[in-house]
């Protein structure tokens, strides 16, 4: 005890010790613990290396937090929709939720033309007036759309002679959100399902930027990879469904838990993650997480 008591020993934890040889790349060397600077060298205090033993607790009892939960999937007329992930979250949460608690609504939009624009304006009328009867706990968002690669702007459906039209992100967003399917976006979670220009572009970040400060999602989420496949996302949605959705998690908090057990996803893009700080006030964070799980500069 006199020895690692001493004023020159140093403690090195064993979650430093793992990372240094780690960093290393060496295999794990014995856990020694203690060392003391003897003319500028590393020795040990200890003449054998620390034997360290440990409880593992489980909790024996837990709590299903299946809150009344709405999963909205907006996709752009033409789209893809075999294998959708939103259709996959919802098959994860069906177990832990009544048909009462749990809704799901896959909706396709097209408004090129202002003729289209008028129909969906009716549309969304009556979708926000549905969902908006209903007090959700929860709420989770998908829009799957096209981006446009050289300004970042998102498709918004047809013209009339079957051209591909898209718009500012501002007001994309503003259309595709029209009144009072407005309302439904506040507090909720926002998967972006579309590609990297969305937010490589300054302008097109910076109109989703201010998208986000009008519309209030608690959250969004969005991805850099310029041609993103929507398929990585699976191990991450089933993973914050049970994490965030069903054991209550704040996804800020768990968000690299759910990197880490999502592989391909973090081979294949790095992560953008707007958040909304206290719903009632204009705080808006944002974090932008790299594949290999670090922290990125935007």
């Amino acid at each position: 005890m006199k020895k690692v008591c001493a004023v020159d020993a140093n403690f090195h934890c064993p979650g430093c010790h793992e990372l240094w040889d780690g960093a290393s790349k060496r295999n794990l060397t014995p856990y020694f613990a203690f060392t003391r600077n003897v003319h500028g060298k590393t020795i040990h205090v200890l003449d054998q290396p620390v034997i360290m033993s440990s409880i593992c607790e489980r909790a024996s009892k837990s709590q299903v937090c299946a809150e009344s939960t709405l999963i909205l999937h907006l996709l752009c007329t033409g789209m893809e929709t075999r294998g959708s992930l939103p259709l996959l979250l919802k098959t994860t949460l069906d177990e832990y939720h009544t048909k009462a608690s749990l809704e799901y609504a896959e909706v396709t939009f097209d408004f090129g033309t202002q003729r289209k624009f008028d129909r969906w304006r009716a549309k969304a009328k009556k979708l926000g007036a549905k969902f908006g009867a209903s007090d959700f706990k929860c709420k989770i968002i998908f829009i799957t759309v096209h981006s446009e690669v050289t300004r970042g702007d998102l498709f918004a459906g047809k013209d009339e002679k079957g051209g591909d039209v898209a718009m500012r992100v501002e007001e994309f967003m503003s259309c595709l959100f029209s009144p009072p399917l407005e309302e439904v976006v506040y507090a909720s979670t926002l998967f972006m399902l579309t590609c990297g220009p969305l937010v490589s572009f300054q302008e097109s970040f910076m109109s989703m930027q201010q998208s986000i400060k009008h519309l209030r999602p608690e959250y969004t989420i969005a991805f850099t990879a310029p041609n993103f496949i929507n398929a990585v996302l699976k191990s991450f949605l089933v993973s914050y469904g049970v994490q965030v959705l069903i054991e209550g998690h704040a996804l800020g908090d768990v968000l690299q838990d759910l990197l880490n057990v999502s592989l391909g996803l973090r081979m294949h893009t790095d992560v953008i993650l707007f958040h909304i700080a206290g719903l009632g006030i204009d705080t808006l964070g944002i974090i932008a997480i790299g594949v290999r799980g670090e922290i990125l500069c935007l």
